[in-house]
């Protein structure tokens, strides 16, 4: 599994200028200017994106495909399970609800990744007479939480004889808040490189699909 720095979100002071103090802005102007700053340094949420092909397999869009669930998938996961069914669907993919007639079956996994973004000092003193001054201070772990979000494709034979080696895989990092947001834009950005090598760090604003 690969693990990627966190996709910022406002990137830079032009973008959070308008969270300063003394600037007043409406609601109008804070959105003309929020729009005018994303167009100009590409600020907004974003997600790392990448895929995988084995070389042994060439899948296409028009091989029957269906999606497998196992018993124990979260509630999180089944939703994934009806977006990315969805956007198959959309980019005309050969979508078959029954697995033994499929070449390859697809699957969806949602996970969590949390891990250290650095620390916080804080100190305190007291005085004492002749220049004299005792204090303590206090070091904060800071950490952050990325949403990992990962398409699995088998072969339909393999699995049917208990084996699980992906022969593609495409995955995203991305906070959990732009994950669960802009998944469909997500899901259908990785499944533009199906059966392709592939690797970007995409700007998802401007890109968001609602669920279906």
């Amino acid at each position: 599994m690969f693990r990627a720095a966190r996709p910022k979100g406002l990137c830079g002071s032009p973008c959070e200028a308008y969270q300063l103090p003394g600037h007043h802005w409406g609601k109008k102007m804070k959105r003309l200017f929020l729009l005018l700053a994303v167009a100009l340094c590409g600020c907004g949420p974003r997600a790392y994106l990448i895929t995988e092909q084995d070389p042994s397999y060439a899948p296409s869009k028009s091989d029957p495909v269906a999606i497998i669930a196992s018993d124990t998938t979260s509630i999180r996961e089944r939703q994934l399970v009806l977006i990315l069914k969805h956007q198959l669907v959309e980019n005309h993919f050969n979508v078959v609800n029954d697995p033994e007639s499929s070449m390859w079956v697809v699957s969806v996994q949602y996970g969590t990744d949390t891990r250290e973004s650095g620390s916080s000092s804080r100190a305190a003193s007291i005085p004492l007479a002749g220049g004299i001054a005792i204090g303590s201070s206090k070091t904060k772990i800071n950490y952050e939480t990325d949403g990992l979000l990962n398409i699995w494709l088998f072969r339909e034979a393999d699995v049917k004889n208990g084996s699980h080696q992906a022969i593609w895989s495409g995955s995203a990092s991305a906070e959990r808040e732009t994950l669960s947001e802009y998944a469909p834009t997500i899901i259908k950005d990785l499944l533009d490189a199906y059966g392709k090598n592939y690797e970007d760090e995409r700007l998802m604003r401007f890109q968001h699909h609602p669920d279906p």
